[in-house]
């Protein structure tokens, strides 16, 4: 463990205000060893620690303690208590929980939420919670084949019309998270999206390298293979070949507008909503993760079975039963 605790303020390591961690200071490889134990984390859960640890450090400095760190197992309840009044969530305050467990033992420092207390609170508040339900929608073939007849009316150029009926398919047919197939913005060189390079489409047949995923954190790859659709149907390699005719000759992600720019997760959301919309459904009931919602569900009518389904999106749990509608 790190002697002491010692470690820099937060901000040193992104932008995050000071003053959430200890700010004494540390040598030169103590920070090296942080900054990799940090970079451990997928982006959607360091995102969702950094939130958890202002939260926390905020109600120290409420309770007049200038560092959120060494914290009792007396103090820590006191702040799951302040969450629980608060009426969030049991799942977002587990989330509280695992960040003050993760920057604690980063830190070598006592972890109160390996505590008897703490562990069996969690429980109660569980068992006495009731989780509403997903009220996210999947988005079905038909849909999927409307929204692809609704692109020339919405989209500004004959690119963009098929670049997103591209983007379309593979989202629902590959059954991807966003990050998989999408940029955080355009101009996102974070390269965690698939690559121009690891697309390719030979007989029929397009294959899609993953180089790393949500259940794939150490980078190991999974290559994604998407088959011709039946006729009538949308196909995902028929468009994905259309797209890529027109597509610059540019390296990095794959799904780029003519300028080179990313398309980012607001602009494919974005126009998403203006299909749903024209098709007068409600809005808030879809979103992206809608595609892979669909997907999961279309595979079970279709027939396949558990494994089957769980290759489909990746899934190394049985978590992909609530996906299923």
């Amino acid at each position: 463990s790190l002697p002491g605790g010692q470690i820099p303020r937060l901000g040193t390591f992104r932008e995050l205000p000071s003053g959430t961690l200890p700010s004494r200071p540390v040598d030169s490889w103590q920070h090296v060893v942080i900054q990799g134990v940090l970079d451990s984390l997928a982006p959607a859960t360091r995102r969702s620690y950094d939130r958890a640890l202002l939260a926390f450090s905020a109600f120290m400095h409420m309770e007049g303690f200038f560092d959120p760190f060494p914290v009792n197992v007396p103090l820590f309840l006191r702040f799951m208590t302040h969450l629980r009044l608060k009426g969030l969530s049991i799942r977002y305050i587990k989330v509280h929980v695992s960040a003050v467990s993760f920057y604690c033992r980063m830190l070598g420092l006592p972890d109160p939420t390996k505590s008897f207390l703490v562990s069996r609170l969690m429980a109660g508040w569980a068992r006495t919670s009731v989780t509403p339900p997903d009220g996210r929608r999947p988005i079905t073939l038909q849909m999927l084949q409307r929204f692809l007849s609704q692109l020339p009316d919405i989209c500004s150029s004959p690119y963009e019309v098929v670049l997103f009926k591209a983007a379309f398919a593979v989202a629902f047919y590959g059954a991807f998270r966003s990050s998989e197939f999408l940029a955080a913005s355009r101009a996102d060189t974070s390269g965690r999206a698939f690559v121009h390079n690891e697309v390719s489409v030979r007989k029929n047949i397009l294959r899609i390298f993953l180089r790393r995923s949500k259940t794939d954190q150490q980078g190991k790859g999974t290559q994604v293979i998407l088959h011709a659709a039946p006729a009538g149907q949308p196909c995902p390699v028929r468009l994905v070949k259309q797209f890529m005719a027109m597509r610059p000759l540019l390296e990095g992600q794959f799904f780029i507008h003519s300028d080179g720019s990313c398309l980012s997760r607001y602009q494919f959301a974005s126009v998403l909503k203006t299909c749903i919309v024209g098709q007068g459904l409600e809005a808030s009931a879809f979103g992206i993760h809608s595609f892979r919602i669909g997907a999961a569900t279309y595979a079970s009518e279709q027939g396949f079975n558990a494994q089957q389904v769980m290759a489909l999106g990746r899934w190394r749990s049985s978590a992909y039963k609530s996906y299923v509608r």
